[in-house]
């Protein structure tokens, strides 16, 4: 018996599908670096792919904390005085 082609494809879309393997689950071969700081509860490691330049992720190796020293605040507010005087105030076109 010949099937019309609208109902193969139809029937195809609940074919069951190859399950999904993650590919790093071979520690020995990982395809990307991951961050592997501690988790805080002790479980394992982090498991974050998108790194910063120092190999940590976003959550434990932080942007900077801000200038330290009085020579560095002082440029970071000259800095934020600069654009601030380039930014247009509320109500001003």
């Amino acid at each position: 018996m010949r099937f019309p082609k609208r109902l193969l494809v139809h029937l195809a879309r609940f074919q069951p599908r190859a399950p999904v393997v993650r590919q790093n689950e071979n520690k020995s071969k990982p395809f990307a670096p991951e961050c592997e700081a501690m988790r805080s509860n002790g479980e394992g490691r982090c498991r974050s792919t998108v790194l910063y330049s120092n190999g940590r992720c976003r959550m434990h190796g932080g942007p900077s904390t801000g200038p330290r020293t009085a020579e560095g605040k002082e440029r970071a507010m000259a800095a934020l005085a600069a654009i601030n005087a380039r930014r247009p105030r509320r109500g001003q076109v």
